[in-house]
């Protein structure tokens, strides 16, 4: 099998990558934060075929990892958000925009400010090929907009 890597970013972030540039790609992964990823995704545990996750579907699964965190990834979301709550909080949500105006308005309830909001936001992202600059090798944090 053909296996790449990249010096400064982590497997998931390189599958992200490769995943949003070349539109032919299935990623293959247990990892559920792949479902953050405009991309086919293929759970070998899971699903006996790949999932094609829209752009509107990866940013909802985006916004809710940020308000849920992932103690495996090592990131706490907002205080006491569990899974039920966050799902309520983006139900009505059409749009990105709409998305990130949910999250943080939740943080903000919680007293947590833009800042925090944004650096949880930045932890859950996995990187797309928009967000990276090829010629210099780096990734371009995501901000809301």
């Amino acid at each position: 099998y053909h296996a790449s890597s990249m010096d400064e970013l982590e497997a998931d972030d390189l599958l992200g990558i490769k995943a949003t540039k070349d539109k032919d790609c299935i990623i293959v992964s247990e990892d559920k934060d792949l479902k953050t990823v405009p991309a086919k995704v293929f759970n070998p545990a899971k699903d006996t075929e790949p999932q094609d996750i829209s752009e509107r579907e990866a940013d909802y699964n985006f916004m809710f990892q940020t308000l849920t965190g992932d103690k495996t990834d090592n990131y706490s979301g907002c205080p006491s958000i569990g899974p039920k709550t966050a799902e309520k909080i983006l139900a009505d949500c059409e749009t990105s925009a709409d998305l990130w105006d949910a999250t943080l308005a939740t943080f903000k309830k919680k007293k947590l400010s833009e800042e925090v909001a944004l650096i949880q936001a930045q932890v859950a992202r996995i990187c797309r090929a928009s967000e990276y600059n090829f010629e210099t090798k780096e990734v371009i944090p995501w901000t809301p907009n």
